[in-house]
Protein backbone atom coordinates (compact mmCIF):
# COMPACT_ATOMS: atom_id res chain seq x y z
CA UNK A 1 0.00 0.00 0.00
CA UNK A 2 1.56 3.28 -0.95
CA UNK A 3 1.55 5.95 2.30
CA UNK A 4 0.91 9.16 2.18
CA UNK A 5 3.97 11.23 2.80
CA UNK A 6 3.86 14.19 5.53
CA UNK A 7 5.22 17.69 4.09
CA UNK A 8 6.62 20.00 6.28
CA UNK A 9 7.37 23.46 5.20
CA UNK A 10 11.10 24.38 5.89
CA UNK A 11 11.90 28.12 7.31
CA UNK A 12 13.75 29.05 3.94
CA UNK A 13 10.55 28.18 2.20
CA UNK A 14 8.45 30.07 4.61
CA UNK A 15 9.78 32.97 3.97
CA UNK A 16 9.91 33.42 0.74
CA UNK A 17 6.62 32.29 0.41
CA UNK A 18 6.19 35.36 2.65
CA UNK A 19 7.91 37.46 0.34
CA UNK A 20 5.89 36.75 -2.37
CA UNK A 21 2.74 37.66 -0.66
CA UNK A 22 4.57 40.84 0.78
CA UNK A 23 5.96 41.94 -2.67
CA UNK A 24 2.46 41.12 -4.51
CA UNK A 25 0.67 43.26 -1.67
CA UNK A 26 3.44 46.37 -2.53
CA UNK A 27 2.28 45.86 -6.73
CA UNK A 28 -1.22 46.20 -5.77
CA UNK A 29 -0.80 49.08 -3.58
CA UNK A 30 1.21 50.90 -6.15
CA UNK A 31 -0.85 50.14 -9.09
CA UNK A 32 1.76 48.11 -10.51
CA UNK A 33 0.65 45.53 -13.89
CA UNK A 34 1.58 42.41 -12.47
CA UNK A 35 1.34 41.04 -15.87
CA UNK A 36 3.85 43.36 -17.13
CA UNK A 37 6.32 42.76 -14.24
CA UNK A 38 6.26 38.59 -14.71
CA UNK A 39 6.41 38.95 -18.28
CA UNK A 40 9.75 41.24 -18.51
CA UNK A 41 10.70 39.17 -15.22
CA UNK A 42 10.20 35.72 -17.35
CA UNK A 43 12.10 37.01 -20.30
CA UNK A 44 15.35 37.89 -18.46
CA UNK A 45 15.03 34.77 -16.25
CA UNK A 46 14.69 32.51 -18.76
CA UNK A 47 16.81 34.00 -21.85
CA UNK A 48 19.04 36.49 -20.62
CA UNK A 49 20.08 36.04 -16.67
CA UNK A 50 19.98 32.41 -16.88
CA UNK A 51 22.95 30.31 -15.33
CA UNK A 52 22.54 28.27 -19.38
CA UNK A 53 23.08 29.71 -22.99
CA UNK A 54 19.93 26.79 -23.47
CA UNK A 55 16.50 27.83 -23.23
CA UNK A 56 15.38 24.04 -22.15
CA UNK A 57 17.39 22.39 -19.60
CA UNK A 58 19.08 19.24 -21.19
CA UNK A 59 19.36 15.99 -19.66
CA UNK A 60 21.35 13.11 -19.86
CA UNK A 61 18.53 10.11 -21.41
CA UNK A 62 17.62 8.14 -18.22
CA UNK A 63 13.92 6.98 -16.79
CA UNK A 64 12.03 9.77 -15.62
CA UNK A 65 10.44 9.76 -12.35
CA UNK A 66 6.49 11.25 -12.35
CA UNK A 67 4.65 12.58 -9.94
CA UNK A 68 1.01 14.34 -10.15
CA UNK A 69 2.37 17.40 -12.00
CA UNK A 70 5.19 16.09 -13.97
CA UNK A 71 3.63 14.46 -17.23
CA UNK A 72 6.32 12.34 -19.41
CA UNK A 73 6.40 11.64 -22.95
CA UNK A 74 8.16 8.39 -24.13
CA UNK A 75 8.03 8.02 -28.04
CA UNK A 76 8.89 4.72 -29.90
CA UNK A 77 11.89 5.09 -31.43
CA UNK A 78 11.77 4.02 -35.32
CA UNK A 79 13.24 0.99 -36.43
CA UNK A 80 15.60 1.34 -38.83
CA UNK A 81 17.44 -1.98 -40.53
CA UNK A 82 21.60 -2.04 -39.89
CA UNK A 83 21.75 -1.21 -43.89
CA UNK A 84 19.52 1.78 -44.68
CA UNK A 85 21.12 3.20 -40.92
CA UNK A 86 24.32 3.20 -42.38
CA UNK A 87 23.52 4.79 -45.64
CA UNK A 88 21.15 6.98 -44.70
CA UNK A 89 21.05 8.59 -41.64
CA UNK A 90 24.69 9.47 -40.78
CA UNK A 91 23.94 12.71 -42.52
CA UNK A 92 21.29 13.17 -39.54
CA UNK A 93 23.57 11.91 -36.95
CA UNK A 94 26.71 14.36 -38.49
CA UNK A 95 23.82 17.29 -38.00
CA UNK A 96 22.79 16.63 -34.88
CA UNK A 97 26.73 16.66 -33.16
CA UNK A 98 27.93 20.04 -35.62
CA UNK A 99 28.15 23.74 -33.83
CA UNK A 100 24.56 25.28 -34.28
CA UNK A 101 24.10 28.08 -37.14
CA UNK A 102 23.54 31.60 -34.56
CA UNK A 103 23.66 34.00 -37.85
CA UNK A 104 19.93 33.52 -39.86
CA UNK A 105 17.69 36.01 -41.46
CA UNK A 106 14.06 34.67 -41.44
CA UNK A 107 12.09 36.72 -43.95
CA UNK A 108 8.84 37.78 -42.08
CA UNK A 109 6.73 37.32 -45.12
CA UNK A 110 3.37 38.81 -44.12
CA UNK A 111 0.44 36.41 -43.44
CA UNK A 112 2.42 33.04 -44.11
CA UNK A 113 2.75 31.57 -40.31
CA UNK A 114 5.56 34.19 -39.80
CA UNK A 115 4.61 35.51 -36.51
CA UNK A 116 4.95 31.79 -35.58
CA UNK A 117 8.02 31.47 -37.00
CA UNK A 118 9.25 34.82 -35.57
CA UNK A 119 8.84 34.00 -32.09
CA UNK A 120 11.13 30.30 -33.02
CA UNK A 121 14.04 32.53 -33.69
CA UNK A 122 13.29 35.69 -31.14
CA UNK A 123 13.41 32.58 -28.54
CA UNK A 124 16.53 31.07 -30.15
CA UNK A 125 18.61 34.24 -30.28
CA UNK A 126 17.80 35.32 -26.63
CA UNK A 127 18.52 31.80 -25.54
CA UNK A 128 21.51 31.47 -27.00
CA UNK A 129 22.65 35.35 -25.95
CA UNK A 130 22.71 36.62 -29.71
CA UNK A 131 22.42 40.13 -31.03
CA UNK A 132 19.25 40.20 -32.63
CA UNK A 133 18.23 43.43 -35.46
CA UNK A 134 15.38 45.17 -33.04
CA UNK A 135 14.10 48.30 -33.91
CA UNK A 136 15.42 51.22 -31.66
CA UNK A 137 11.23 52.51 -31.42
CA UNK A 138 9.14 50.92 -28.48
CA UNK A 139 5.88 52.47 -29.50
CA UNK A 140 4.14 54.28 -32.74
CA UNK A 141 2.86 52.94 -35.55
CA UNK A 142 4.69 49.89 -37.02
CA UNK A 143 7.43 50.59 -34.52
CA UNK A 144 7.75 46.72 -35.25
CA UNK A 145 8.45 46.92 -38.46
CA UNK A 146 12.90 47.02 -39.65
CA UNK A 147 11.78 48.87 -42.13
CA UNK A 148 7.59 48.95 -43.25
CA UNK A 149 7.07 49.37 -46.64
CA UNK A 150 10.92 49.29 -47.23
CA UNK A 151 14.25 47.79 -46.43
CA UNK A 152 16.58 47.54 -43.53
CA UNK A 153 18.38 50.73 -42.50
CA UNK A 154 21.22 50.66 -39.92
CA UNK A 155 20.27 53.83 -38.72
CA UNK A 156 17.02 52.96 -37.47
CA UNK A 157 17.67 49.82 -35.51
CA UNK A 158 19.22 49.15 -31.90
CA UNK A 159 22.79 49.65 -32.33
CA UNK A 160 24.97 46.74 -31.21
CA UNK A 161 28.37 47.15 -28.77
CA UNK A 162 32.13 47.27 -30.76
CA UNK A 163 33.69 43.88 -32.06
CA UNK A 164 29.82 42.50 -31.72
CA UNK A 165 27.83 41.33 -34.20
CA UNK A 166 24.20 40.85 -35.38
CA UNK A 167 23.22 37.42 -35.67
CA UNK A 168 19.64 37.15 -35.72
CA UNK A 169 17.15 39.24 -37.85
CA UNK A 170 13.09 37.98 -38.36
CA UNK A 171 11.56 41.40 -37.88
CA UNK A 172 8.92 42.83 -41.16
CA UNK A 173 11.34 43.88 -43.49
CA UNK A 174 11.48 44.33 -47.46
CA UNK A 175 14.55 41.62 -48.50
CA UNK A 176 17.56 43.95 -50.61
CA UNK A 177 20.64 41.70 -50.53
CA UNK A 178 23.07 44.76 -50.23
CA UNK A 179 21.33 46.45 -47.18
CA UNK A 180 20.85 43.23 -45.33
CA UNK A 181 24.99 41.93 -45.89
CA UNK A 182 25.33 45.70 -44.78
CA UNK A 183 24.51 44.31 -41.32
CA UNK A 184 24.82 40.47 -41.16
CA UNK A 185 27.62 38.77 -41.44
CA UNK A 186 28.83 36.98 -44.46
CA UNK A 187 28.15 33.61 -43.17
CA UNK A 188 24.70 34.25 -42.73
CA UNK A 189 21.98 31.92 -43.75
CA UNK A 190 19.05 33.18 -45.24
CA UNK A 191 15.83 31.70 -44.91
CA UNK A 192 12.21 32.78 -46.01
CA UNK A 193 8.62 31.08 -46.06
CA UNK A 194 5.65 30.79 -49.05
CA UNK A 195 2.28 30.49 -48.99
CA UNK A 196 0.05 29.07 -51.31
CA UNK A 197 -1.47 32.12 -53.24
CA UNK A 198 -5.29 31.77 -53.56
CA UNK A 199 -5.07 31.03 -49.45
CA UNK A 200 -3.02 33.82 -48.57
CA UNK A 201 -4.66 36.54 -51.14
CA UNK A 202 -7.95 35.58 -49.06
CA UNK A 203 -6.40 35.37 -45.73
CA UNK A 204 -4.76 38.95 -46.58
CA UNK A 205 -8.17 40.04 -47.78
CA UNK A 206 -9.91 39.64 -44.90
CA UNK A 207 -6.97 40.73 -42.57
CA UNK A 208 -6.45 43.75 -44.16
CA UNK A 209 -9.96 44.51 -43.96
CA UNK A 210 -9.67 44.60 -48.17
CA UNK A 211 -13.03 42.56 -48.21
CA UNK A 212 -14.66 45.35 -45.93
CA UNK A 213 -13.77 47.86 -48.18
CA UNK A 214 -15.29 46.28 -51.44
CA UNK A 215 -18.56 45.30 -49.36
CA UNK A 216 -18.59 49.41 -48.16
CA UNK A 217 -17.85 50.58 -51.10
CA UNK A 218 -20.15 47.87 -53.98
CA UNK A 219 -23.09 48.26 -51.01
CA UNK A 220 -22.87 44.38 -50.43
CA UNK A 221 -24.18 42.72 -47.57
CA UNK A 222 -22.15 42.54 -44.75
CA UNK A 223 -22.77 38.58 -44.98
CA UNK A 224 -21.46 38.25 -48.13
CA UNK A 225 -18.59 35.67 -48.50
CA UNK A 226 -15.24 36.30 -49.06
CA UNK A 227 -15.60 34.35 -52.40
CA UNK A 228 -18.67 36.70 -53.03
CA UNK A 229 -17.20 39.69 -52.38
CA UNK A 230 -13.89 38.59 -54.73
CA UNK A 231 -16.04 37.65 -57.28
CA UNK A 232 -17.56 41.30 -57.41
CA UNK A 233 -14.12 42.92 -57.67
CA UNK A 234 -12.97 41.00 -59.89
CA UNK A 235 -15.98 41.20 -61.87
CA UNK A 236 -16.21 44.99 -61.91
CA UNK A 237 -12.71 45.59 -61.18
CA UNK A 238 -12.64 49.22 -62.71
CA UNK A 239 -15.32 50.68 -59.88
CA UNK A 240 -12.57 49.92 -57.02
CA UNK A 241 -9.22 51.70 -58.41
CA UNK A 242 -9.43 53.94 -55.29
CA UNK A 243 -9.11 50.97 -53.00
CA UNK A 244 -5.97 50.34 -51.99
CA UNK A 245 -4.54 46.76 -53.18
CA UNK A 246 -0.57 47.40 -50.66
CA UNK A 247 -1.09 43.88 -48.80
CA UNK A 248 -2.89 42.08 -51.66
CA UNK A 249 -1.14 42.46 -54.69
CA UNK A 250 2.08 39.42 -55.18
CA UNK A 251 2.40 41.08 -51.43
CA UNK A 252 4.75 37.65 -50.98
CA UNK A 253 7.02 39.06 -53.89
CA UNK A 254 7.28 42.42 -52.18
CA UNK A 255 8.13 41.09 -48.99
CA UNK A 256 11.09 39.31 -51.48
CA UNK A 257 11.90 42.37 -52.78
CA UNK A 258 10.53 42.78 -55.47
CA UNK A 259 9.65 46.64 -56.74
CA UNK A 260 6.13 47.49 -57.82
CA UNK A 261 6.94 48.82 -60.82
CA UNK A 262 8.15 45.14 -61.94
CA UNK A 263 4.85 43.22 -61.07
CA UNK A 264 4.03 42.22 -64.37
CA UNK A 265 7.55 42.44 -66.06
CA UNK A 266 7.44 38.77 -66.64
CA UNK A 267 11.77 38.78 -67.69
CA UNK A 268 12.16 40.66 -64.68
CA UNK A 269 10.26 38.23 -62.54
CA UNK A 270 12.32 34.80 -63.41
CA UNK A 271 15.52 36.57 -63.41
CA UNK A 272 14.40 38.17 -59.49
CA UNK A 273 13.32 34.95 -58.54
CA UNK A 274 16.58 33.03 -59.91
CA UNK A 275 18.58 35.46 -57.76
CA UNK A 276 16.61 35.05 -54.28
CA UNK A 277 17.45 30.83 -55.10
CA UNK A 278 20.96 32.10 -54.80
CA UNK A 279 20.17 33.83 -52.05
CA UNK A 280 18.17 31.85 -49.51
CA UNK A 281 19.42 28.67 -48.86
CA UNK A 282 15.90 27.20 -47.57
CA UNK A 283 12.39 29.17 -48.69
CA UNK A 284 9.82 27.33 -46.24
CA UNK A 285 6.49 26.55 -47.62
CA UNK A 286 3.51 26.76 -45.28
CA UNK A 287 1.50 24.08 -46.43
CA UNK A 288 4.68 22.13 -45.39
CA UNK A 289 4.57 24.07 -42.21
CA UNK A 290 6.16 20.57 -40.05
CA UNK A 291 8.52 19.26 -43.02
CA UNK A 292 9.44 23.00 -43.56
CA UNK A 293 10.93 23.00 -39.67
CA UNK A 294 12.47 19.80 -39.66
CA UNK A 295 14.45 21.01 -42.36
CA UNK A 296 15.42 23.95 -41.05
CA UNK A 297 16.13 22.40 -38.14
CA UNK A 298 18.83 19.81 -39.92
CA UNK A 299 19.79 22.99 -42.15
CA UNK A 300 21.33 24.79 -39.21
CA UNK A 301 22.02 22.05 -36.91
CA UNK A 302 19.63 23.06 -34.33
CA UNK A 303 17.79 20.46 -31.64
CA UNK A 304 14.04 19.51 -31.71
CA UNK A 305 13.01 21.94 -28.93
CA UNK A 306 14.70 24.62 -31.12
CA UNK A 307 11.87 24.53 -33.64
CA UNK A 308 8.40 23.56 -30.92
CA UNK A 309 6.08 26.24 -31.40
CA UNK A 310 2.48 27.21 -30.41
CA UNK A 311 0.63 29.22 -33.38
CA UNK A 312 0.04 32.57 -33.17
CA UNK A 313 -1.39 35.30 -34.68
CA UNK A 314 -4.10 33.28 -36.37
CA UNK A 315 -6.80 34.92 -38.11
CA UNK A 316 -9.72 34.87 -36.16
CA UNK A 317 -11.91 36.85 -38.43
CA UNK A 318 -11.36 33.14 -40.88
CA UNK A 319 -14.71 31.09 -41.10
CA UNK A 320 -15.14 28.10 -39.95
CA UNK A 321 -15.54 26.95 -43.37
CA UNK A 322 -12.58 26.72 -45.85
CA UNK A 323 -12.96 29.73 -48.47
CA UNK A 324 -11.88 29.66 -51.72
CA UNK A 325 -12.63 31.22 -55.04
CA UNK A 326 -14.58 30.68 -58.49
CA UNK A 327 -12.73 29.18 -61.38
CA UNK A 328 -12.75 32.36 -63.33
CA UNK A 329 -11.60 34.41 -60.40
CA UNK A 330 -8.58 32.10 -59.76
CA UNK A 331 -8.18 32.90 -63.40
CA UNK A 332 -7.90 36.62 -62.64
CA UNK A 333 -6.12 36.49 -59.23
CA UNK A 334 -2.95 34.55 -61.46
CA UNK A 335 -2.90 37.24 -63.86
CA UNK A 336 -3.40 39.94 -61.52
CA UNK A 337 -0.64 37.95 -59.36
CA UNK A 338 1.74 36.56 -61.50
CA UNK A 339 4.45 36.98 -59.34
CA UNK A 340 3.38 35.58 -56.27
CA UNK A 341 2.22 32.69 -57.90
CA UNK A 342 5.57 32.31 -59.81
CA UNK A 343 7.27 32.76 -56.35
CA UNK A 344 4.95 29.93 -55.17
CA UNK A 345 5.75 27.77 -57.55
CA UNK A 346 9.03 28.01 -58.03
CA UNK A 347 10.17 27.56 -54.47
CA UNK A 348 7.84 24.87 -54.10
CA UNK A 349 9.43 22.73 -56.62
CA UNK A 350 12.54 23.50 -54.90
CA UNK A 351 11.11 23.02 -51.55
CA UNK A 352 10.15 19.08 -52.37
CA UNK A 353 13.40 18.53 -53.94
CA UNK A 354 14.93 19.16 -51.26
CA UNK A 355 13.28 16.95 -48.81
CA UNK A 356 13.46 14.30 -51.24
CA UNK A 357 17.26 14.69 -51.02
CA UNK A 358 17.13 14.15 -47.15
CA UNK A 359 16.42 10.41 -47.93
CA UNK A 360 13.50 8.63 -46.46
CA UNK A 361 14.53 9.34 -42.65
CA UNK A 362 13.49 12.63 -43.16
CA UNK A 363 10.00 11.48 -43.16
CA UNK A 364 10.19 9.32 -39.92
CA UNK A 365 11.43 12.39 -38.39
CA UNK A 366 8.87 14.71 -39.26
CA UNK A 367 5.92 12.24 -37.94
CA UNK A 368 8.47 12.04 -34.52
CA UNK A 369 8.51 15.85 -34.30
CA UNK A 370 4.90 15.91 -34.89
CA UNK A 371 3.88 13.39 -32.12
CA UNK A 372 6.00 15.94 -29.83
CA UNK A 373 4.54 18.85 -30.91
CA UNK A 374 1.20 17.93 -30.37
CA UNK A 375 2.33 16.81 -26.73
CA UNK A 376 3.99 20.11 -26.68
CA UNK A 377 0.71 22.39 -27.55
CA UNK A 378 -1.39 19.95 -25.16
CA UNK A 379 0.73 21.01 -22.35
CA UNK A 380 1.12 24.59 -23.05
CA UNK A 381 -2.81 25.06 -23.74
CA UNK A 382 -3.43 24.22 -19.84
CA UNK A 383 -0.55 25.95 -17.73
CA UNK A 384 -0.41 24.94 -13.91
CA UNK A 385 2.63 25.83 -11.80
CA UNK A 386 5.05 23.18 -11.43
CA UNK A 387 4.15 21.75 -14.33
CA UNK A 388 6.56 20.25 -16.84
CA UNK A 389 7.07 17.83 -19.44
CA UNK A 390 9.75 15.48 -20.20
CA UNK A 391 10.62 14.59 -23.75
CA UNK A 392 12.72 11.17 -23.69
CA UNK A 393 15.87 11.22 -25.69
CA UNK A 394 15.20 9.37 -29.40
CA UNK A 395 17.00 8.74 -32.54
CA UNK A 396 16.10 12.45 -33.44
CA UNK A 397 16.46 14.54 -30.30
CA UNK A 398 18.40 14.40 -26.36
CA UNK A 399 16.18 14.57 -23.75
CA UNK A 400 14.77 17.96 -22.87
CA UNK A 401 12.33 19.39 -20.43
CA UNK A 402 8.96 21.54 -21.20
CA UNK A 403 8.34 23.75 -17.92
CA UNK A 404 5.24 26.46 -17.59
CA UNK A 405 7.62 29.26 -17.90
CA UNK A 406 8.51 28.05 -21.62
CA UNK A 407 5.18 27.94 -22.61
CA UNK A 408 4.56 31.65 -21.45
CA UNK A 409 7.26 32.42 -23.72
CA UNK A 410 6.10 30.12 -26.43
CA UNK A 411 2.48 32.26 -26.30
CA UNK A 412 3.48 35.82 -25.50
CA UNK A 413 2.31 37.97 -28.20
CA UNK A 414 4.73 39.53 -30.51
CA UNK A 415 4.51 43.22 -29.75
CA UNK A 416 5.33 42.88 -25.63
CA UNK A 417 7.72 40.50 -26.56
CA UNK A 418 9.72 42.71 -28.54
CA UNK A 419 9.33 45.72 -26.26
CA UNK A 420 11.17 43.98 -23.72
CA UNK A 421 14.12 42.45 -26.07
CA UNK A 422 14.49 46.15 -27.47
CA UNK A 423 14.40 47.65 -23.85
CA UNK A 424 17.09 44.83 -22.81
CA UNK A 425 18.83 45.41 -25.83
CA UNK A 426 19.29 49.05 -25.48
CA UNK A 427 20.83 48.43 -21.91
CA UNK A 428 23.15 46.21 -23.15
CA UNK A 429 24.49 48.39 -25.83
CA UNK A 430 24.24 51.47 -22.68
CA UNK A 431 26.09 49.40 -20.25
CA UNK A 432 28.90 48.42 -22.51
CA UNK A 433 29.44 52.15 -23.74
CA UNK A 434 29.71 53.51 -20.50
CA UNK A 435 32.10 50.71 -19.59
CA UNK A 436 34.40 51.05 -22.12
CA UNK A 437 34.48 55.22 -21.38
CA UNK A 438 35.25 54.66 -17.66
CA UNK A 439 38.00 52.39 -18.77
Amino acid sequence: MRRNKIHTMSVTRAMYFLSVMVCTSLFLYLGISMEAFTQRHLVRTIFINGSSNQLFRRFHPRLTVTDGIHDSVLLPLTTVSPSLYKNVSTDVSTRSSMAKHTNVVFLKVHKAGSTTMMNIFLRFGVANKLNIVLPSKENGFGFNYLGYGKTVDKNTIVPIPENETYNILCNHVVYNRQAFREIMPNNTVYVGIVREPVSHFLSASVYYRFIHLIQKTSGLSNQSSPTEVIHEYFTHQDRYRKIRTFFVRNRMSYDFGLPQSRFDDSYFVEQFISDLAIDFKLVMVMEYFSESLVLLKRYLGWDLEDILYVPLNINTHRSKQSQTLFPEDISKLKQWNNADFNLYEFFKRRFLAQVEAEGPLFHKEVQHFKKVQLYAKKFCSNIRPGNRLTVHASEWNDEFLLGANHCKIMTMSEIPLLKILIHHAKLKYKGRREKKQIS
